[in-house]
């Protein structure tokens, strides 16, 4: 037999603590690398999905309205998540899409001049074609100058300046969306001139004024709008449009708000037809 010496002994018994530290810890180890992992999966997943949601809600509302549904909606399950039992949350969950909110900006309409005849002797797939590459264009002419669209009324746009979206110069911001949205109506009649199409003008009318922005509609179906007499004024100003022979009519609250280069070089004419 051999001699056991305690430093035989104090390895032993490191080598046996350090067996079940690694039996322990391996296990519990394992199960954390799991659920880390599917922590991961769940993350993408649910980041997929809101970008899944706020692609398609892209496609029928403003990107910018989207943005705040996805975030009212999170605010919303959070709230949830933290709601007492006398029926009070511990957050505010509110919004403007929700409650309502008064607020100013500048309202934008534009209609297609004499659409509707166009419509009705023209097919119906180079109806819907033709008005879709229009409001790309005006669309995109709007949104590069902060506007938000609030909606479509068959062959007209309706986009909002300040409201949804707060800017230093909503004014001004209106007024270079509707230069440039004139502007890519003169191109497109240019690409559908060379292809034997007729061409297709436009009336624009803005104004400033205070509005109501929120979610109206039914239970089962809303629309997030703004409503008010500055939205009234601006379509009254984009109908005379035809009748003044002017692609482009601007309230007086508009020219105001312009600063004197604008107003200068605008080559603006006054009418005298509404404040």
């Amino acid at each position: 037999f051999g001699l056991t010496t305690m430093e035989d002994m104090t390895s032993s018994i490191m080598w046996m603590n350090r067996m079940v530290t690694i039996f322990t810890i391996g296990p519990t180890a394992g199960a954390l690398a799991t659920f880390g992992r599917r922590l991961a999966v769940l993350a993408v997943a649910e980041a997929r999905q809101r970008d899944n949601v706020r692609r398609l809600l892209g496609e029928y509302v403003s990107e910018q309205i989207a943005d705040r549904l996805l975030s009212l909606e999170e605010l919303k399950m959070s709230d949830n998540s933290t709601h007492h039992g006398d029926g009070t949350n511990s957050g505010n969950g509110q919004d403007a899409l929700v409650c309502g909110e008064r607020t100013e900006c500048v309202m934008l309409f534009c209609d297609i001049r004499s659409f509707t005849a166009f419509s009705e002797s023209t097919d119906a797939t180079e109806v819907v074609q033709r008005l879709n590459m229009w409001f790309d264009v005006a669309v995109k002419a709007c949104s590069a100058h902060g506007g938000v669209v609030d909606k479509f009324i068959g062959d007209a746009i309706m986009v909002t300046f300040g409201g949804v979206v707060p800017l230093n110069t909503p004014s001004a911001s209106a007024v270079g969306a509707a230069k440039d949205m004139l502007q890519a109506c003169d191109a497109l009649n240019d690409q559908w001139s060379k292809q034997g199409k007729p061409p297709m003008s436009c009336g624009i009318g803005l104004h400033k004024g205070p509005v109501v922005l929120g979610s109206i509609g039914s239970s089962e179906r809303k629309d997030f709008t703004v409503i008010g007499d500055a939205v009234n004024t601006a379509s009254r100003l984009e109908s005379m449009c035809k009748k003044y022979d002017r692609n482009l009519l601007i309230s007086n609250a508009i020219f105001q708000d312009l600063h004197h280069t604008e107003q200068e070089s605008g080559g603006w004419d006054c009418l005298g037809l509404c404040p």
